[in-house]
């Protein structure tokens, strides 16, 4: 009886050593969430911004500064570029697979183009405070602080 209980011991022993061991040793998996573009934002250098189709600013990168170059030409506010360039890196909290009317993009609020990709910005959903997004004919929604 005293060797199963000493056998019995060891097992455990051995197995909480197995599992600590697994559980310090764990590699982290970098899970990366889905992205409205695949751009990396410090590679982009070209930002296009349209309004409703009746008003258009062009940036242009030139090193590590932004420039406008449409309507005017002038230095860009970095912060204000800093924003628009984190559309690259915005997750995605939902995919639409319905086509509506109701989501706003005849004609689109916004249109951002970062270097060639196209973002179209709709409505905002009254429900759930998200922001319509197109990009290449597919509906996302994503967080509302995108689109201000």
């Amino acid at each position: 009886m005293k060797s199963r209980l000493l056998l019995n011991l060891l097992l455990i022993g051995v197995l909480a050593l197995l599992g600590a061991y697994l559980f310090l040793n764990q590699e982290s998996e970098i899970v990366k969430s889905d992205q409205l573009v695949d751009l990396d934002k410090n590679e982009i250098d070209r930002i296009t911004i349209v309004r409703e189709n009746s008003f258009e600013m062009d940036f242009k990168k030139n090193g590590i500064t932004w420039t406008i170059t449409k309507p005017f030409r002038a230095r860009a506010n970095s912060e204000v570029i800093k924003l628009v360039l984190d559309l690259a890196e915005a997750p995605i909290i939902n995919e639409v697979n319905k086509s509506s009317e109701k989501f706003g993009f005849n004609p689109p609020q916004y249109t951002v183009i970062l270097d060639q990709e196209i973002i179209k910005f709709g409505n905002i959903n009254d429900v759930t405070n998200e922001q319509y997004l197109k990009v290449n004919e597919r509906v996302f929604l994503t967080k509302t602080h995108h689109g201000y």
